[in-house]
């Protein structure tokens, strides 16, 4: 089953409501940023870069059939373990999906910054 960590963090108490992270009726940007932090938490350990964070991610895109992550600083990496890539939608230089695998079960990552939280991601 295929569901959005985003919108399932954003909603529950997953994410504290402390320090202005209110859920409230609409979007509260306070709180679309600990969910940002909380997720690429989430991918720094499920599907680590070879250096770097992806906190600190900026862009990804495909270089040659391999997932490539642009750094904040301008830096290029990779997964740590390339095996995770498993596919992308959308066009290389801009993803609108990248799919990855980890011990046999996959996830996605998806980039629209049309939607509110995908609009405060740096990665889009």
């Amino acid at each position: 089953r295929w569901g959005s960590l985003y919108d399932a963090l954003y909603g529950t108490d997953a994410i504290s409501e402390e320090d202005g992270a209110e859920k409230g009726r609409g979007y509260n940007p306070v709180r679309g940023a600990k969910v940002i932090e909380w997720a690429r938490n989430l991918l720094d350990g499920s599907a680590p870069l070879a250096s770097g964070s992806h906190k600190d991610a900026a862009k990804y895109y495909i270089d040659g059939g391999k997932l490539a992550v642009k750094l904040q600083n301008g830096d290029v990496t990779g997964l740590k373990d390339e095996a995770g890539f498993v596919g992308y939608t959308g066009a290389a230089d801009a993803p609108t999906g990248v799919l990855l695998v980890k011990n046999g079960m996959h996830f996605e990552i998806q980039i629209d910054a049309s939607h509110p939280i995908g609009k405060d991601d740096g990665a889009h």
